[in-house]
Formats: structure tokens, C-alpha cells, sequence
């Protein structure tokens, strides 16, 4: 075993614990926190000196690396050999393994902010198969951020592989993307350890007075332990210690150099190549040799390792940098811009060492920036695109150059997940920029920043003021900022301004002589529909959806995501599913976040409308999890009242109820006046749990949408809010019973029609009941919507038990009982042995609770893709895990179903989620109830 470091028994057991689960498949990840000199490198070297039949990969931060894109990432991945490579290769789809070849030579690979992020992760799971794997990173304050974002990434999904992670990180300077992960906090060393430490460095004894002195100036920091130590003399003799602060241990040394020795230091403090020609060729630059290195090694500020020299330890830059004066940095900072020009993978160095040896602005430097920038951008490395192009912008002497980059600044920071740089950025972006078109695209761009993230209304001011900007010069571009503008609208339930703004964009778009975006189309249709003008928005959603479903690679994808929504609002259930999972394929492939959690969503929306509970219960609960994930608010809402909706239809009371706040606490931070999705998933729940005036109040201002303000029959659950009244025994306004008449006679909408007629049969008199329910059912054959059927079959059960036909009662009610105990909707299932009971017979025997119900949402996941036929290896890729994992949730989901083998899961899942097609195919139309 290999030496312990000095009073950290404690600390390195916890990394031996690591390390030995590791060697038994069960890995995981560890960040060690503390104080600059507390010991967090030296934990780190001794993980990796213990590492026995570890693969180890090693990277640090350096602050002079922390803008170069991926520079970690290279540093991580540059052990591997050509064989290790050859082997990854052979696991990784062809995009991927072009994006591994890519990054590795630094050449531009124009993907999505999380594709590097999968891709590391399946590197270290392939590794892990055949050798465990030991990644250990160093500072990772200072990591640029497309790499810890990386490693943070992987470090959270690899609990169940061959891999160790310890990351070691600055207290009180902790990136975001490690919150979360278990920590390891570093405390000064006790009394005798500490003393211990002394006695072991220093060169002479030390009297018990100094130890103690020592001890107590140093808080038991052994960095500064060790440099206390290098000053006692003999017995202690002639010693004056100087420590103000520990990151200050070594300022005292750099300021006692030479010139020639602190011109030396600069070269090495500002290094960012770590390759020993660079060095050399910067330290020529300045006329330094190997004699002023060779004072810097004497004074114990560097260290020569196989002939090329190196800082002792990271606080000698921080030191370097703090003391040298600021004309002998930017002397530093040229050398090494003119030593990288032309080499191979410098340029971003080179361009940020030119910018810090310019005082003022420099239009050189500002134009090697903008190409690091761009360059960044091209390899999704988002974080540092930003700053680099802040930095160029702000050297730029080009007014317009300076707002063009802190517009593109802006969209990075925004791509990265950092909403609010983004929002300073293009607030500085429109103070800078000139020119109307720069200004638009300043708004346009700012305006989509703050809808995805729930400024709804400031979205919407700025994106109208874009389109006004080019209405007359850009007719075009104008109508698309317009279909934003009026979808903005449409999703706070402003459906009148929807409606206006998405026919001022189809004028704009007539002027241009181009047809309107679909987003103008689908909002426009949706917001008609929404106020209950179905025979006007009904031929708006079919065109605009099958012109979607056409040029599904041209249209922006949630664009195409929302034409999914609203061919379910339309009764194209069939159609919806087949364009989403289209999208959802894609979206996984490419790590398109962002996209992903809105194809999720409104897949799961088709699914819970129609009675597919459980995958929509996984799908939605994936879409909460993706939406943390990217840190988009806007369709974490949207998600979580999803979820709510699928667990209301459920009987997950707690569950629901629990999400529903957390969704309406977010809308209160957020500036969504109407929260509709939350209180529709709130009016399901009460309804099925039979409470029709509190269903009532959750669903009426949803559903409000007349001049007056009157319920108009315009979003799926207008239809509910109608049986709600029914049941409460309120009387319809003579104007929304005409409505309900007038769907129910419209062929074009057969679910929509059965619905109708379910409610015609619960306000009929008793001698038409049954032909408004037979009528209803027959529809219902070809909605391919068996959760409405289901309902319809329980209203038709109750209104025979109250007309006294108790025996035909029980026979519709026994058909409803199976069919939503079939889909497990359990609150409907209590509903249905309330009125069994009432109707003089005995409840039918529930269906036991399926071994489905009591998966874990990971394991549901699992289940539902390996039901699809999908290898483990393919399973993993589509969930963003490792095979190992997959294998691990798998054996879980075999024990609690009771079953061998994936045909036993198959059998098991067709039994609970399934859902039926349309039974004839004359069902062009089928509409949700």
C-alpha cells in the first residue's frame, strides 16, 4: 500500500472505499473541497498511486487554460492508446465516433451543447468493460467549462461501473455542475499531525515553542505547514515567520527574485501549452534561459520533469501573477502569442495572449478573439464562446463589430444554459449595436432568451418590436417574429392578441410573397380553436400540420413539437405519435436537449389523453428530469403539469397534488398569468375522484374564452368542465348546450362528437339516453381513445342505475370497470365500484396492483424501451446511461414483475400499456374526450 499522506487517514480510507467498489462494478463519484494548501492535490496523487489495474485518466484547471475550449477534455482523454481508441470506436454510432475523432484533433464539430457531454460518458462506460477506470481532476474551478460540464455530466450517471471520479475543487469557488454529488470536505490537519509534518520537513529540529508557533499560524494548513518549515533555522534560531494568508505563501519568494528570474516565472505562469517547445520558444522571446530557470528551482518555485520545466505548485501562478508589475505580464502574455503563432491547435491561446498584452482596444487582437469565439461556438463549447466573444467585443473599435459580437456572445451564453448572462449580454448587445436590422436581430435574440425562461410578456414586447423594426425591409423575417410573438400569447391563454398577431405575420407573409411560418399557422389555428371557432381554426391545423409532417427536416423542431400538440387538439392521435416519435429520435441522437424535453412532453400529452398512463407517466417523468436538467423553466412548467396530469388520471393523488404546487410556485416566478396545464391536471383529478364543484373551479377560467367571457368549447377539457356542471347539477347556458348539439353532428370530429354525445346522454330525457350513449360508443370504436370510451361506457352505466334499469347498469358498468382497470386508472375504478354498489351489486375484483406500478421512474424507462425490443447498449444511448446501469435497473424490474426473461417483460408491459388503434380505417379525424 502506498504512503498515506499525513494526518488524512480518514480521508483517503473514504477514497480506498471508492476505489474497492469500483473493483466490484459499483463506481462512483467523489469531490474533495477545501482552502487552497489544504491537501486536495496531494489526495488526488494519492488515489492515483493506488490504483492498481486502473485505467487512469488525469486532467487539472489552469487559469490560463480556463478559455481554451475542451483543453481538460484533451488533457483527460490523452492517455488512451491507439488500441483503447480502436476499441471505443467499435461502440460508438458513426456521428459519434467523427465527433470523438474531432475533438481529439481539435478540428470544428458543429453539434449540440450536450452531445460532448454523452459521448464522454459512453467512452468511459466502453472503457470500463474491459478495465475499471480512474479519472482524477485537479482544480476544477479553473476548467474551461465545456470540459467540467463533461466530466460532471458523466459523473453523475456512472454509479453502476467500473469507474471512479474524484474531482478536486476551491472552497467557496465550486462550479455549478457539481452541486449535488457527494462531497469530501478537507479540515485543517489536528494538533500532532501537523507537528508531525513540520518535524518531517524541516531541515533542522525543531524546538516545541516553534512547533507550536507553527501549528498555530498555520490553522494545521499543510501547504503552509511545509513553507513555514523551510524557514527554521537551527534550534529554531533567527526565525521570522511571515504568513499573512495562505494564498500569499509564496508572493514573499516571487517578489525576492531577479529580474531574469521573475521574467522567468512569467513565462511559465502564463503557459498554456504545456508542451516544452512552446515554452522554450516563449522563454526565447524574453531572453530567458536555462540559468534563470535554475533559479526559480533553487528558490523551490519550479520543478524539472524529463527536461522541461514546470510550476511547483498552482499558487506560484496565482502568486506570479499578483506580484510581477503589469508591464512585465503583457511583455509575457506577447512572448507567448508570437511563440504560438502558427502552431497547430494555438490559435485561441494565442488570440487571448494577445488580447492581455494590449492595453485598450486593438482590433487585432479583437479579430483573433471573434475567430476563438466562432471557433467555440463550432465545437458546442457554449461557456467559453461567450467570454471569448465578450472579450473581443469589448477590444473591438468597430461599433458595429463590438455589438455583432456581444449579440453572438449573447446566444452562446444562452445555448450554455446561463440565462441570465445571456441577458446581459444582449442587454449590452443593444446599446451597441447600429442599424435597424442588428437592432431586430438584438430583440429577436433577447426575446427568445426570455420566453424559455418565463418572461413571457417582456418576450413578447421585444420580439414584436423586432418584426415592426423589419415589417417594411423584411416582410419575411418579420412574419416569423410575429408567429413567436403571437405563440408567446397563445401559452399565457391570451388567445384573442394570438390570434391578431399571427394574422398580422400572415399579411407580412403575403407581402413577401412566401406562405406563413408554420408557427403562425399553428397558433393561429390553435388560438381559434382554443376560443371555440372549430369550423374556422380546423382546416388551419390540418395544413398547417401536414405541411409540418411533409418538411419535417426544414421546420424548426419545436416548431414541430408544438405541430404534434396540435394534431392531438384536432383527434390526429395516430399522426401526433408518429410525427413526435420522429422527433424524439432525432432529438436523442443529436443530444438535443432542449428539443428532446419538448417532443417528451408533448408526447406524453397525446398518451395521457388517450389512456396510455404508464409510458405516459415514464415519458413525462423523463421530461421534468431533461428540463433540470438544461435549467429551461419554461418547459419544466409545461413538464411538471404533464406529470401532474398523467398522475391525476392515475389515482397518484399525493403525487399530483405535490407536483402541481411545485409547477404553480415556479409560474409565481415566472409570467404565466394563467397557469392552464396545472389546473386542467388538477379539474382531471377531481372529476375522477368525483368531486364535480371542485373540478369546477379548477377548470373554468381555463376554459373561458367567449366576448363575454363565457366557457366556450375550445381546449380538450371544455368537454369536462361540461360534465362537471352536469354532475353538480348546474344548468348549461342554452348557448354552450347548442354548441355541444352542433359537435356532436360534425363528422369531421368523431372523438369530439362521441364526447358530445356522452354529455347529450347525460342531460337526455330517459327515453333517448340510450341511443345518445350507442351513438357515443360507436364513435368511440373508431377514436382509438379508450380512456373517453371508458367514461362514456361509466356515464351511460350511471344514468341506466337512476332510470332504475339496475341489471343493464350493471353491465355497462362491468365493461367500464375492466376498461379502466385495464388502463390503471384507479380513481375512475373507484368511481365505477361506487355506482356498482349503488346499482345493488358487488364490486368486480380490481386487477392486483401490477409489479409496473412499483417501478422506480429509471426502471419504468428501462422497462418501456427494452419492451420495444431495444439491446441494452441501445437502451442506454436513448436514456443517456450506461450499459451497466441499464443492467442494473433491468434485474430490478425483472424482480419486481416476477419475471426471467425480456420476452416475460414484453408479455408484461403489453398487458398495462398498450394502447388500442383505431379499429376502422375510415378514422381520419379522432379528437380527445
Amino acid at each position: 500500500m502506498s504512503r498515506t499522506p499525513v494526518g488524512r487517514e480518514r480521508e483517503v480510507a473514504r477514497l480506498d472505499a471508492l476505489l474497492e467498489a469500483t473493483r466490484r462494478g459499483r463506481g462512483g463519484a467523489l469531490v474533495v473541497r477545501g482552502e487552497p494548501g489544504i491537501g486536495k492535490t496531494c489526495l488526488l496523487d494519492a488515489a492515483g498511486r493506488r490504483h492498481d489495474g486502473f485505467t487512469v485518466l488525469t486532467a487539472g484547471g489552469v487559469e490560463a487554460e480556463g478559455e481554451l475550449p475542451f483543453a481538460g477534455l484533451f488533457d483527460l482523454l490523452r492517455p488512451l492508446t491507439e488500441a483503447d481508441l480502436a476499441r471505443l470506436r467499435t461502440g460508438l454510432a458513426a456521428p459519434e465516433r467523427e465527433l470523438l475523432d474531432r475533438l481529439r484533433s481539435g478540428a470544428p464539430a458543429s453539434v449540440e451543447r450536450f452531445a460532448v457531454c454523452t459521448l464522454v460518458l459512453r467512452l468511459l462506460c466502453t472503457l470500463a468493460e474491459h478495465r475499471q477506470v480512474l479519472v482524477l481532476v485537479d482544480d476544477v474551478q479553473w476548467l474551461d467549462p465545456a470540459s467540467a460540464d463533461a466530466v460532471a455530466f458523466a459523473a453523475r450517471r456512472i454509479h453502476h461501473d467500473a469507474v471512479a471520479v474524484v474531482l478536486a475543487v476551491r472552497a467557496g469557488d465550486d462550479p455549478g455542475a457539481l452541486r449535488g454529488l457527494e462531497t469530501l470536505e478537507l479540515e485543517g490537519l489536528g494538533r500532532d499531525a501537523a507537528a508531525d509534518l513540520l518535524r518531517a520537513r524541516a531541515r533542522h529540529p525543531v524546538p516545541a515553542p516553534v512547533v507550536e508557533r507553527v501549528v498555530a499560524m498555520s490553522a494545521g494548513n499543510p501547504l503552509a505547514v511545509i513553507e513555514l518549515a523551510r524557514g527554521v533555522g537551527r534550534a529554531g534560531e533567527a526565525w521570522e515567520p511571515r504568513l499573512r494568508s495562505v494564498p500569499e505563501l509564496f508572493g514573499d519568494r516571487v517578489r525576492e527574485l531577479d529580474d531574469g528570474a521573475r521574467t522567468a516565472a512569467v513565462v511559465l505562469a502564463l503557459d498554456t501549452e504545456e508542451r516544452a517547445a512552446s515554452v522554450w520558444a516563449a522563454a526565447a522571446e524574453l531572453d530567458v534561459g536555462v540559468a534563470e530557470l535554475e533559479r526559480l528551482e533553487a528558490a523551490a518555485l519550479v520543478t524539472f520533469r524529463d527536461g522541461a520545466p514546470c510550476l511547483a505548485h498552482p499558487m506560484v501562478r496565482s502568486a506570479v501573477l499578483a506580484e510581477v508589475p503589469p508591464p512585465l505580464l503583457r511583455a509575457g502574455h506577447r512572448a507567448w502569442a508570437t511563440a504560438l503563432a502558427g502552431s497547430s491547435g494555438g490559435a485561441a491561446a494565442r488570440a487571448w495572449h494577445l488580447a492581455a498584452a494590449t492595453v485598450g482596444q486593438d482590433p487585432e487582437a479583437a479579430a483573433a478573439l471573434d475567430e476563438a469565439g466562432a471557433h467555440a461556438v463550432a465545437v458546442s463549447a457554449y461557456g467559453t464562446a461567450a467570454r471569448t466573444l465578450e472579450r473581443a467585443a469589448g477590444m473591438s473599435t468597430d461599433p458595429a463589430a463590438r455589438g455583432d459580437r456581444l449579440l453572438r456572445a449573447g446566444q452562446a451564453a444562452r445555448f450554455a444554459g446561463r440565462p441570465d448572462e445571456a441577458a446581459r449580454l444582449l442587454h449590452e448587445a443593444a446599446a451597441a449595436v447600429t442599424g435597424s436590422r442588428s437592432a431586430a436581430a438584438v430583440d429577436a435574440e433577447r426575446g427568445r432568451g426570455h420566453l424559455y425562461h418565463g418572461r413571457v410578456t417582456e418576450a413578447r414586447r421585444l420580439v414584436l418590436r423586432a418584426a415592426e423594426t423589419l415589417a417594411d425591409t423584411d416582410p419575411a423575417a418579420a412574419s416569423r417574429m410575429l408567429g413567436v410573438a403571437a405563440w408567446s400569447a397563445m401559452i399565457t391563454s391570451e388567445h384573442a392578441r394570438a390570434i391578431e398577431l399571427a394574422r398580422r405575420g400572415r399579411v407580412l407573409a403575403d407581402r413577401a410573397a412566401e406562405p406563413p411560418s408554420p408557427l403562425v399557422e399553428l397558433t393561429l389555428g390553435t388560438s381559434l380553436f382554443s376560443i371555440g371557432e372549430i369550423t374556422e381554426s380546423y382546416p388551419l391545423l390540418a395544413a398547417a400540420c401536414a405541411d409540418v409532417e411533409a418538411r419535417v427536416e426544414a421546420v424548426d423542431p419545436e416548431f414541430a413539437c408544438f405541430a404534434g400538440v396540435a394534431l392531438a387538439w384536432v383527434g390526429e392521435f395516430e399522426r401526433a405519435r408518429a410525427l413526435l416519435s420522429v422527433m424524439i429520435e432525432r432529438a436523442r441522437s443529436a443530444s438535443a436537449f432542449g428539443v428532446l424535453v419538448a417532443a417528451l412532453h408533448a408526447h406524453a400529452y397525446v398518451d395521457v389523453r388517450t389512456g396510455g398512463l404508464t409510458r405516459a407517466l415514464a415519458t413525462a417523468q423523463e421530461a421534468v428530469a431533461i428540463a433540470e436538467t438544461t435549467a429551461n423553466r419554461l418547459w419544466r412548467y409545461f413538464s411538471l403539469g404533464c406529470l401532474a396530469h398523467v398522475e391525476a388520471a392515475l389515482g397518484r393523488e399525493q403525487e399530483c397534488r405535490a407536483h402541481a404546487d411545485e409547477a404553480l410556485e415556479l409560474a409565481r416566478t415566472m409570467d404565466i398569468d394563467h397557469p392552464a396545464p396545472v389546473r386542467e391536471a388538477l379539474g382531471h383529478l377531481e372529476l375522477a375522484r368525483g368531486d364535480p364543484d371542485a373540478a369546477i373551479r379548477q377548470l373554468e377560467a381555463v376554459n373561458r374564452g367567449g366576448t363575454g367571457g363565457d366557457v366556450v368549447l375550445g381546449r380538450p377539457t371544455a368537454l369536462d368542465l361540461v360534465e362537471a356542471y352536469v354532475r353538480a347539477g348546474r344548468e348549461l347556458p342554452p348557448d354552450l348546450a347548442d354548441q355541444i348539439v352542433a359537435l356532436s353532428l360534425d363528422d369531421r370530429f368523431p372523438g369530439l362528437a362521441a364526447v358530445c354525445w356522452r354529455l347529450r346522454g347525460l342531460l337526455a330525457p330517459d327515453d333517448e339516453v340510450d341511443a345518445c350513449f350507442e351513438r357515443a360508443t360507436a364513435l368511440h370504436e373508431v377514436s382509438g381513445n379508450p380512456l373517453a370510451a371508458a367514461r362514456t361506457l361509466l356515464c351511460h352505466g350511471e344514468r341506466l342505475r337512476r332510470a332504475g334499469h339496475r341489471a343493464k347498469a350493471r353491465e355497462r358498468l362491468a365493461a367500464a370497470h375492466d376498461r379502466f382497470d385495464h388502463l390503471g386508472a384507479r380513481p375512475w375504478v373507484a368511481r365505477v365500484d361506487a355506482e356498482v354498489r349503488a346499482a345493488g351489486g358487488a364490486p368486480r375484483a380490481d386487477r392486483p396492483v401490477s409489479g409496473v406500478e412499483a417501478l422506480t421512474p429509471q426502471e419504468l424507462q428501462v422497462a418501456l424501451a427494452v419492451g420495444r425490443d431495444l439491446t441494452n447498449r441501445q437502451v442506454a444511448a436513448e436514456l443517456y446511461l450506461s450499459p451497466r446501469t441499464v443492467e442494473f435497473h433491468l434485474g430490478h424490474v425483472y424482480r419486481k414483475l416476477g419475471i426471467r426473461s425480456r420476452a416475460g417483460l414484453v408479455a408484461a408491459l403489453a398487458d398495462v400499456v398498450a394502447v388500442p388503434a383505431p379499429r376502422a380505417a375510415a378514422a381520419a379525424t379522432v379528437v380527445a374526450g
